[in-house]
């Protein structure tokens, strides 16, 4: 009977030790030499029995792998894949959470930058009067992110729509640019600019109050500018699991999922190095987001921590080069950054 061996490890040799590790599954393996030749030479000993401890580690295995079609390097699919999955599902209490949240806040220390330069050139008092579209200002300052949502408030359908077309849709039409420079035209401009104009990141909408559309869960279409159902929607208290315990989308009226799709990039870049853009880019898209949330009188909050493989699922999504990245939930605020359940743990510790 054959054997296969797992294509997410690696080998690191670090102080005369032989680590193999697991990146997929986040695990590491300390090996003594003659394990590591063993492994290595896995197939010319396959009557061994010493080879169970491997297929009971899911380093090798009877039945074969699924196939990765990755067309960047190594390196660049070890981080991906390497990085997902690591912040585990929480269904703890707000409670439970705020306290374990605080923890590890406590003995963190913030280092500000107190080097003493020489020669500093004083800039001039920023001159606000300079902005011309005083609008523009409020917007800038209004924009904050919030972890209290009021319960039991909507937004319309169209308020959804224009927050949707703004922050993912083609806003300028068609890219004229291109066709009298006798240039192919790939793409269509959005709000947000994106590597290579391809703009590879796809959202994906969970509907909880919206006057007019069904609670569900949507892939935004931009080309028809409209929803494409994918799901039903789950609970909040689900997606809040999924957010690793991060309570604060409670009554949330709508969130997105940023998707990020690497085959777009793939196909015209052929280096990994653009890998780093595919962050940059939901990065860019995310404050466009929050500023079209805070155009329409919302708030928002943002969080890049969660169980990847859970929310694919949910969204129907099996191409891992269809990574989430980002969520953004979005409903009516109460300007809070702070959560009461973070006061009342600190207000219970100094009262011990």
């Amino acid at each position: 009977m054959n054997l296969y061996s797992n294509p997410h490890i690696f080998f690191l040799i670090q102080e005369s030790k032989i680590i193999l590790w697991d990146y997929e599954a986040h695990l590491q393996y300390e090996l003594s030499e003659d394990e590591f030749f063993l492994l290595k030479n896995y197939q010319q000993n396959l009557g061994s029995p010493k080879l169970k401890t491997f297929i009971d580690a899911n380093i090798l295995s009877y039945e074969p792998y699924k196939k990765l079609n990755w067309a960047w390097d190594e390196l660049s699919k070890i981080f991906f894949i390497g990085t997902r999955n690591i912040i585990p599902l929480n269904n703890d209490n707000a409670r439970d959470f705020s306290k374990s949240y605080i923890q590890g806040c406590k003995d963190l220390e913030i280092n500000l930058d107190q080097k003493s330069y020489k020669n500093i050139i004083t800039l001039p008092k920023a001159n606000l009067d300079l902005i011309s579209n005083k609008q523009y200002l409020n917007v800038l300052l209004s924009r904050m992110t919030s972890r209290v949502f009021k319960e039991d408030m909507y937004v319309s359908l169209n308020e959804l729509s224009l927050f949707l077309f703004l922050s993912f849709g083609y806003v300028h039409g068609e890219w004229d640019e291109f066709s009298k420079k006798g240039f192919k035209k790939l793409t269509f401009r959005k709000t947000t600019p994106a590597a290579g104009g391809l703009h590879h990141c796809e959202a994906y909408i969970l509907v909880y109050n919206v006057e007019g559309l069904d609670a569900a869960i949507y892939k935004y279409i931009p080309e028809k500018h409209g929803l494409y159902k994918c799901s039903e929607i789950i609970f909040h208290r689900e997606l809040i699991e999924i957010l690793s315990g991060q309570f604060f989308i409670k009554n949330i009226c709508f969130g997105v999922f940023i998707t990020a799709n690497l085959e777009k990039l793939m196909n015209k870049y052929h280096h990994s190095e653009v890998l780093r853009s595919a962050y940059v880019d939901v990065g860019a898209l995310v404050q466009t987001a929050q500023l079209n949330s805070a155009v329409l009188g919302l708030e928002s909050f943002i969080t890049g921590a969660f169980h990847e493989e859970s929310i694919c699922k949910i969204l129907n999504i099996v191409d891992i080069k269809k990574s989430p990245l980002f969520f953004i939930g979005i409903g009516y605020g109460a300007r809070q950054a702070i959560p009461d359940e973070f006061v009342k743990v600190i207000d219970d510790v100094k009262s011990q």
